[in-house]
């Protein structure tokens, strides 16, 4: 079993499992540290397993986790954070803004099709 957390930039947690479980949790302009900032609409959703779109998302995220002069020690504004456990095994990083910017997208669009 293959799961990912992950944090992006505004801290809007994505949760996804190679099982097709999906789930986008928001930051709320209560919880946004100016006040007014909405990450959007939750979503909750069961995917196929073999949906492609999983394997898009899993391969970046595989990518993110090789690109190691792209991991961060500090998590700044922007930053991508992530957890990832597979066979029993978890790995934690983060990135830098810039590096996260292919996996957003992909996210948004499994969001926006859900």
């Amino acid at each position: 079993m293959w799961r990912l957390y992950y944090a992006d930039g505004s801290a809007n947690l994505v949760r996804l499992a190679d099982d097709g479980e999906f789930e986008y949790l928001p930051v709320t302009p209560a919880e946004s540290s100016s006040g007014s900032y909405s990450g959007g609409d939750p979503v909750r959703a069961r995917l196929s397993p073999g949906d492609p779109r999983i394997a898009a998302i899993r391969a970046e995220v595989e990518r993110l986790a090789a690109d190691t002069p792209r991991h961060i020690a500090q998590r700044t504004m922007g930053s991508g954070a992530f957890t990832i456990e597979a066979e029993g095994i978890e790995q934690r990083f983060m990135v830098e803004p810039a590096a996260v910017r292919g996996l957003d997208q992909l996210i948004r669009s499994l969001r926006r099709a859900c």
